[in-house]
């Protein structure tokens, strides 16, 4: 139970969770429950290396970089500071990845739910998961929606993230489609519409 550093965001927290990349720290405690570990000497770390830990973040206050930026923008959500009292991580190493399980984070009422793997080379693969809200949709759609969400994919590298911001625009048009009927499309080609030159800028 230490003290988060930023040393350790840029190290730790950015492998478990690439998001995090370019998130300057602003106070939090961290804990590493290590539940198994497994080094086998002369091994490829491929296939030498494996692990099972819990990662708890307690009142964590980060400042968050632009991938995370990036995604908020496209939900709605303004803010650029997360804050939360408890954030429990649970990763696993195995076969050259650090596997995340899907962690719930909520940034100004807003759910995200962010799972997937890091290769040791670096690469990721990653889901971020939006529930469809409110804010995301407006009132009567989010009515039509309500229990549905949106998978966002996330490729690249550690270093560099990259949202598929067009899988968003996609799944948010045939949702609202499916739910709304083809009378009301034209209302929602509006918040489409709008939705593209958000993202565009």
């Amino acid at each position: 139970h230490v003290a988060l550093t930023q040393e350790m965001v840029d190290t730790l927290l950015v492998n478990l969770n690439p998001l995090f990349q370019g998130s300057r720290v602003r106070g939090g405690t961290v804990t590493l429950d290590l539940r198994s570990c497994r080094i086998e000497p002369g091994a490829e770390p491929e296939h030498g290396v494996a692990a099972d830990m819990d990662v708890t973040l307690e009142n964590l206050k980060l400042e968050l970089g632009p991938s995370l930026r990036e995604l908020l923008s496209m939900i709605k959500v303004k803010t650029r500071v997360y804050e939360v009292v408890r954030l429990p991580l649970h990763v696993t190493v195995r076969n050259g990845r650090i596997q995340a399980d899907p962690v719930r984070m909520v940034i100004e009422q807003q759910p995200v739910i962010i799972g997937g793997w890091v290769a040791f080379d670096g690469a990721v693969n990653y889901v971020i998961e939006v529930p469809v809200t409110e804010r995301l949709v407006g009132s009567a759609a989010a009515r039509a929606l309500k229990g549905t969400s949106i998978k966002i994919p996330v490729s690249g590298t550690v270093d560099e993230p990259r949202l598929d911001t067009r899988a968003l625009q996609n799944m948010l048009g045939n949702l609202l489609k499916n739910a709304v009927g083809e009378q009301a499309i034209e209302r929602v080609g509006g918040f489409l519409e709008k939705l593209r030159q958000e993202l565009s800028k």
